[in-house]
Order: C-alpha cells, then structure tokens, then sequence
C-alpha cells in the first residue's frame, strides 16, 4: 500500500514539475551538444586525423631488430662442422658451429620511390580526413536546421492553440448571445442551433490543435536530446525581432535578383560543406586511382642490415657483419590482377565526378529555388498580415450590423470564421517564413544558432 502511494505521489510530484525555460539559442547548443550524430562524425575526424599521421609516417625509416634461435640434430651438426675439424689442424682458433645457436640482426629500411604510391596515401588520407570534416559541419548545420524546425513548429503549435481557444470563446459567446435572442423571440431555434454547431466545430479544432502542439513538443524534446517527459517553456519571439528579421531580409531580398542570385550561388559554392565534403571525396578517389597506377612503376628502396654472426648464446658478440644496398625493382606481371584493379579504380573515380557534378548542380538548383521560396514567405507574411486586420475589423462591422439586425446569423457565423482562418494563415506563413530563412542558410553554409 505504501509503495502505490509512493508512486501515485512521484507521478503527481512529475506531472507538476516546472517547465524549463528556454531559447532558440539555448535549444540548438542543447542539440548540439547532445546529438549523437554529430559525436560519430566528431570520432570520426580523429579517426581520419591519425590516418592522415600514418600515411606520414609511411616516408620515415623503419628500423627492426631480430634475434632467431634455432637446434639441429647432431648428425647433422657433425656434418656441418666435418671441414671445420679438418681445418682446426691449420687454424686452431677456428670455432665450431653450435648444435643451439642465435643469431642477431639489425635492419633499417627507406622507401626512396615507389611508383608515387606513398604520395597517393597521403593524399587519400589528407582529403579523406578533409571530407570527415566537412562532413561533420554538414551534420552540425543539419542539426541546427532541424532544432530551428522543430522550435517552429512548438511555436506555431502553441499560436494555433490560441487562436482555436479564441473562437471556442468567441462561439461561446455567440451562442449565449444566439440563446438570450431566442427566449425574447428575436431569432428562430434554427439560428441558435446554427452557433451550437459553430461552437462544436470550434472545440473540435481546439482538440486536434492541442494534439497538434503535443506532437510538436515530442519531436522538439527528441531534436535536442531532452528526456520524453521533460517539459520545456519555449521563450517567444518578440514582435519587433520578428520585424527587425522581417525589414533585414526584405532589405537583402532588394535590388537586381539576378545579381542576388548568382551571389548567393558563388557563397553556396564556396562554403557549403556538403559540397566541400563531395569534393573532398573525389578527391579521394582520384588519389585512390594513383596508387593502382604505381603498381606499374618501378621502385626504389634503401637496405641497410647489420649482423652478429651466430653462436651459442643470445648476447649479439659474435661476428660482425654489415651490408647496404639499393634495390630496384620493375613490375612485369601480376595475372591481370593490378590491371584489374585499375580499371576498377578508373570507373570510381568517372562514378565520383559524376556524382559530384550532379550534386553541385542539384544543390544550386536549390539554392534558387530556396531564394524564391523566401520571396514567396515573404510575400505571404504581409498578405496574410493585411488579410488578418481585415478580417478582425470585419467581424466587429458584422458584429455591429447583426446587434443592429441588419444582417442574419450566418453573415456573423462566415466573419468568425473568416477570422480564424485569418489568424491561422498569418501564423503559419510567419513560421514558414523563418524555417524557409534557416533553410537557406544551412544551403549557404552559414551556421547562424539564433535568428
């Protein structure tokens, strides 16, 4: 009984816990910081970063030592030493070769040239861990297109809600209104059933609204990685910050649009990382390419190895000898296998270009289908402003005339109806607006975190 108690009192205590509050700012650090996408692709910079080391290191010396031990038979160790014990009779000090021997070398080892397939790795390396990177600032503008999404989205929400709420309230009071009229006979029973219809419709709304809005604030908690059950209080945007966004970019939308056009593309092309990123992969794939064509290049190589000649114990005191050479080394035949892969190699590298050809020409395609679809919002934030102040100075006109009895319930019924939908359009071609904007800016590179 205790534990059930317990529970009910922890669910209520977290059913009544304070929103947070927070701002857009505020929600893409959070995401930011939490997205566990974007640690991936931060793990995996430092990855390609040390690949990038190891190439490096492919043009330093190597340098090994190697001790062997090995045991013969003794038939055979008596045999090896047969011509020694005949020349002990002239050469007394001349030692014998021991049934357990070691022997001990020193090696040091420089790639000189080698077809320029070190070259080549570097250069995968280098543009690989280029397009690791790049690839994480595309993840991180991602993320921040996605928190700016989502925080419309509750924002819109939260205003539909209010709007909704607001012609519930407004039907009701018609309807009380519509009720008074039919009890002194003023209006038929149809009229009043027609504002109890009006107001069902409208509570109606107000619920798939506050669905809606439930929706909204589920998928922004999973954008910036808050636990399902936190509750967040997004901080509005105030009037004139949204005036100030809305004069800056109709400012910046001025003048030739060619002009703009073309400038927003050449700022696409010069710092979007998705583009950085395909060009670095290419860049890959031609070093990729390289490295299969030295395999028909000649090599050359430095060897230098230092011996102690064996005897029978571990310590390298015995004999010493050295040797250094040069060695070069021409390929003549390998089974058509490296020819093969050549050409495979060829085919990814034309597969590559294409692709990257393709994808710069996509995405400045969508650069100026961006920039016209910012025109468009807008365009639309102002119509739907001026649409919305006529319909709020059209229903308290109906209003009047229909307190007036100029005008029948139907007339008051389509000016309510009108305001709301009104209303609604304005907030939605706001929000619309500002996602369009921070679509834009992802497509140009710009890691803008506020407005």
């Amino acid at each position: 009984m205790f534990t059930l108690i317990a529970l009910v009192l922890l669910i209520c205590t977290g059913s009544t816990a304070a929103a947070v509050k927070i701002t857009l700012d505020q929600a893409v650090r959070k995401a930011l910081g939490e997205n566990y996408e974007l640690k991936s692709k931060l793990y995996d910079v430092d990855a390609r970063r040390w690949g990038l080391r190891g190439a490096i290191t492919k043009f330093l010396p190597r340098v090994t030592f190697s001790t062997a031990y090995s045991k013969v038979d003794e038939f055979t160790n008596r045999t090896q030493n047969a011509p020694l014990e005949f020349f002990r009779e002239f050469v007394p000090d001349i030692k014998l070769i021991p049934r357990k021997s070691y022997s001990s070398e020193l090696t040091v080892s420089q790639p000189i040239f080698n077809g320029g397939s070190l070259w080549a790795n570097l250069s995968a390396a280098k543009n690989g861990m280029k397009a690791s990177r790049y690839a994480y600032f595309e993840s991180r503008l991602s993320t921040i297109l996605e928190t700016k999404q989502a925080y419309f989205n509750v924002l819109r929400a939260e205003d539909l809600v209010r709007i909704r709420q607001e012609s519930v309230e407004l039907a009701e009071d018609f309807f009380r209104r519509a009720k008074k009229k039919l009890s002194l006979g003023m209006i038929s029973n149809v009229d009043a059933l027609r504002w109890e219809l009006q107001l069902a419709q409208n509570r109606a709304e107000l619920i798939d609204a506050e669905r809606n809005l439930d929706l909204a604030e589920l998928a922004f908690r999973r954008i910036i990685g808050a636990m399902l059950d936190e509750k967040y209080d997004l901080e509005r945007i105030p009037e004139q910050v949204l005036a100030e966004v809305l004069t800056s970019v109709e400012d910046s939308l001025g003048g030739d649009s060619d002009l703009l056009t073309d400038r927003l593309k050449r700022e696409a092309a010069s710092g979007s990382p998705m583009l950085e990123s395909v060009h670095a992969a290419t860049a890959v794939k031609r070093a990729l390419y390289r490295q299969k064509y030295s395999l028909f290049q000649p090599s050359l190589n430095f060897n230098y190895s230092y011996t102690w000649e064996t005897d029978d114990d571990v310590v390298p005191d015995g004999i010493e000898t050295w040797r250094a050479s040069v060695v070069l080394s021409f390929p003549l035949f390998s089974s058509f296998g490296d020819y093969a892969g050549l050409r495979e190699a060829r085919a990814d590298l034309k597969s590559s270009e294409a692709m990257e050809r393709d994808v710069e020409r996509s995405h400045m395609v969508l650069v100026e289908s961006t920039i016209f679809n910012l025109r468009a919002a807008l365009q639309r934030v102002e119509t739907s402003r001026i649409g919305r102040d006529v319909a709020r100075e059209n229903l308290d006109v109906v209003e009047n005339r229909f307190d007036n009895g100029l005008i029948d319930n139907l007339n008051l019924i389509d000016a309510q109806i009108f305001l709301t939908k009104a209303e609604a359009e304005y907030v939605s071609s706001l929000y619309g607006f500002l996602t369009v904007r921070a679509e834009l800016d992802k497509l140009l590179g710009r890691e803008r975190v506020g407005l």
